[in-house]
């Protein structure tokens, strides 16, 4: 990042004071060793989301901070010229790993393909490339000069070209994509992780503050590089949340990818639609089940694809319907944010077949119990009559009310099930259910 426009101008070369020329390889050898320690510990949690990306850019920054100090004890005008080389080509891959890593350890792995690897990494190695073809050509470094200071010691000084101001401008981008995916971690998951993204975030600052100190004109390039004492404040940020918060241990990528595997392996059919119907989402049921791909039906509206689901939307109760002998039913659960403000609509497609078929079953031995209930009551009232006439006994009367008023009260049960709108029975199908 900061080599990437400062003139190579390093190290022995730069009047710093003798005391903090002393202190300044320390703090390179402190940072170095910090580095190499949480690569190891990236490669101890290889199985966890992003930690093979960690392990890269620790081991990255690793070797830039070495690099610095070899650039500290020498003045020979080859290693320099190498070494800056080497410098610059972590600049340039470093934030791009570590892009990688913010990316797979928030649980968007499933984006990285070989084909987005390639983009990503296509300028840093096109620039490599011209770098190590200087004496050639200009593209990264225009002029390369060799320059005596006054205490006689040899330095280079360089002039960026126009491919050097490119990777400045991309190197800028990436990081600042991935500091907002973590500050989206942190605010998202409020608590659950907050902690793990936070010290993130604090830890992934401070190289970047550092590196861009020079290219916005903060300082002037007769520094020692401050890059690498970025790097050490990374390592002691990002060790506190491996340790304090078990940052690999419980990181938002096995969340997210745990629920996104629930989500895809669940026996119900779910569709997540926005406000206005438009499908945002569906699980791997769904699409067998009504013979969707998803590619196909993320953004089109729910009524195109399906108009029964449609409906189930706008339906106050559980909706039902039939499908190839099979009935489902549909609940729809509405979606808010964090303002309690409706956003869309997560329907659930069960099977129901069975419970629907024992439910018939149940209405048939219903109807079935109510007609002899009401055909023996029918019998006991017209023999209570004939006793009320016969014998004038308040008795028979007691038995004729009683059973008018079961014959009343079954058939007000006959006409609420009626204006419930269940289906209508057919001895046919009477007969096949209680079959069944």
């Amino acid at each position: 990042m900061e080599a990437a426009l400062q003139p190579v101008a390093l190290a022995s070369s730069i009047g710093q004071g003798e005391t903090w020329m002393t202190f300044y390889p320390l703090v390179l050898f402190v940072t170095g060793v910090l580095t190499a320690i949480l690569a190891a510990i990236g490669h101890r949690f290889r199985s966890a989301p992003g930690s093979n990306w960690f392990t890269a850019t620790m081991v990255l920054s690793t070797v830039w901070t070495a690099g610095t100090l070899v650039v500290v004890f020498s003045d020979e005008l080859t290693t320099l010229l190498i070494t800056e080389i080497i410098l610059i080509g972590c600049s340039l891959t470093t934030p791009v790993t570590w892009l990688l890593f913010v990316v797979s350890y928030i649980g968007f792995e499933r984006l990285i393909t070989w084909k987005r690897l390639g983009v990503l990494f296509a300028l840093p190695a096109a620039a490599i490339v011209a770098m190590a073809a200087a004496p050639v050509t200009d593209l990264y470094f225009a002029d390369i000069t060799e320059v005596i200071t006054a205490e006689g010691i040899s330095i280079l000084n360089t002039r960026p070209g126009p491919l050097a101001y490119v990777m400045l401008l991309y190197v800028f981008v990436v990081i600042v994509v991935g500091l907002g995916l973590i500050s989206w971690t942190v605010f998202t998951h409020k608590t659950l992780f907050s902690g793990q993204a936070l010290w993130l975030l604090v830890g992934s600052l401070p190289p970047f503050v550092m590196a861009m100190l020079e290219p916005v004109g903060i300082i002037d390039e007769q520094h020692l590089p401050l890059t690498p004492i970025g790097f050490g404040l990374m390592g002691l940020a990002y060790g506190y949340g491996l340790f304090h918060h078990r940052l690999f241990d419980l990181s938002p990528g096995t969340w997210r990818i745990g629920a996104e595997t629930t989500f895809d392996g669940l026996s119900e059919s779910i569709v997540i639609v926005d406000q206005h119907g438009d499908v945002l989402g569906c699980n791997r049921s769904a699409c067998d089940r009504f013979g969707w791909e998803k590619a196909e039906a993320f953004g089109r509206d729910i009524a195109e694809l399906d108009s029964r689901l449609a409906e189930a939307r706008h339906s106050d109760r559980p909706f039902e319907f039939a499908d190839d002998n099979h009935q489902y039913e549909v609940s729809v659960s509405e979606i808010t944010d964090m303002w309690g403000r409706a956003i869309g609509d997560a329907l659930v497609v069960r099977e129901v077949t069975e419970r629907y078929e024992q439910r018939q079953q149940l209405e048939v031995l219903n109807r079935v119990l109510r007609h002899n209930l009401r055909n023996d009551t029918m019998v006991v009232a017209s023999r209570g009559r004939e006793l009320a006439d016969r014998y004038d006994d308040p008795l028979a009367e007691t038995i004729v009310e009683t059973a008018e008023g079961l014959l009343n009260m079954a058939e007000k049960a006959r006409t609420i099930e009626n204006r419930l709108g269940r289906e209508t029975s057919t001895p046919e199908r009477d007969r096949r259910l209680l079959a069944a």
